[in-house]
């Protein structure tokens, strides 16, 4: 889902907030500043590994605003010319430019349903991308007004904006401020932060966390202590390995994208979960949004799901329980504090039907419907 950070004149950026956001958002970075000598906005992007992003932004002149952004893929393929920010154009092949000069440019972190391209991941384009071409750019010469950044607000849902221009930087959502250097995030993966779904945060009272770990395969010459080291750098953990015929076999703390590591031929294998010790707090009855998930005529499988709840927590929700239909093999999820109706994640498409009123019981990790 991604993270952007603004960097308003006179704030210093954070080696350690940028690494947390990298981390947490590894399908690349890039950055944008403002010219003066060429009276352009100078864009860069395309940086596939931390060392080589922080390199390129770590001396950047203070005295100008900055924008950066880390990725997650969610349509358009994990490739550089799909990193951000884009240039403000109607032409999908200019925003592709690692490496430019524009009037304009800008960056996103959330997901535009309307604008999600079919092929999803496979997809030249993203949504970021077609609705810059479709909605941004006619509104350009309009956008430093009041009127047209309340109704982009009003448009936009959870999704977050970053301009910037000649004029200055556009901050379009609700963003969260670093104490420690007060650079604006678009949320809080600048944190260093396991990767767990919190099922614990109904009203005030929490339930405990629900732990995640993935197995995968790799060949069975390669290099564990490099492949090791390389998880880390992308925020995981190896917890235990075991070697077979043909293959090494490893389980991790975090969800790894097979395409940052072709080198080994990555394959995923399968999920595991469990819940922590849970807090022994008053139980509260809680209106649930159930929510359907579809993966067309293919089984919802682990990873599918897993992908759903990853979406969902970077919504701002928070999953609670699953029931499974045995003929469609769809999903129905039951959430909290999630307000995206409907629209289409990684060949997924979900959709609301209904509410129903429950209360989270932490022995058995279920939601018991209220009579």
């Amino acid at each position: 889902m991604c993270v952007i950070a603004y960097a308003s004149k006179g704030i210093e950026i954070s080696e350690k907030e940028f690494r947390n956001c990298f981390i947490n958002n590894p399908d690349g970075a890039g950055f944008m500043i403002y010219d003066p000598q060429k009276k352009k906005v100078h864009i860069r992007k395309g940086f596939m590994d931390f060392e080589s992003f922080w390199s390129a932004v770590k001396d950047l002149p203070t005295d100008k605003d900055r924008v950066f952004h880390f990725r997650i893929a969610t349509s358009g393929k994990v490739s550089p010319e799909c990193c951000h920010p884009f240039v403000l154009t109607d032409n999908l092949d200019d925003m592709r430019q690692t490496d430019v000069y524009s009037d304009i440019g800008f960056s996103h972190n959330g997901v535009m349903t309307d604008f999600t391209p079919t092929a999803a991941l496979n997809a030249p384009y993203s949504d970021t991308m077609h609705f810059g071409a479709e909605i941004l750019y006619p509104l350009r010469s309009k956008l430093y007004e009041e009127s047209t950044q309340y109704l982009l607000k009003k448009a936009m849902g959870n999704n977050k904006y970053a301009i910037l221009g000649k004029k200055g930087a556009i901050i379009l959502g609700a963003w969260n401020t670093s104490k420690e250097t007060g650079v604006q995030y678009s949320n809080t993966s600048y944190e260093e932060r396991k990767k767990y779904y919190d099922y614990g945060s109904c009203g005030n009272y929490g339930y405990g966390s629900y732990n995640n770990s993935y197995t995968y395969s790799v060949d069975a010459d390669a290099d564990v202590d490099k492949l090791s080291a390389k998880i880390k750098t992308y925020g995981g953990i190896v917890s235990s390995w075991y070697y077979d015929t043909d293959k090494i076999y490893f389980t991790v703390t975090k969800y790894l994208y097979p395409t940052n590591f072709s080198e080994y031929n990555l394959r995923y294998v399968g999920f595991g979960a469990g819940y922590s010790i849970p807090k022994k707090e008053k139980k509260v009855e809680t209106t649930y949004t159930m929510i359907r998930c579809s993966a067309g005529n293919v089984p919802m499988n682990q990873e599918k799901i897993e992908m759903m709840m990853q979406f969902i927590e970077d919504c701002g929700g928070s999953v609670w329980d699953m029931t499974e239909n045995t003929v469609s093999k769809d999903i129905v999820l039951y959430v909290t504090n999630f307000n995206e109706l409907e629209g289409v994640v990684q060949g997924v498409t979900y959709a609301t039907y209904g509410t129903i009123k429950g209360v989270y019981d932490d022995e058995t990790g279920t939601v018991r419907v209220s009579a």
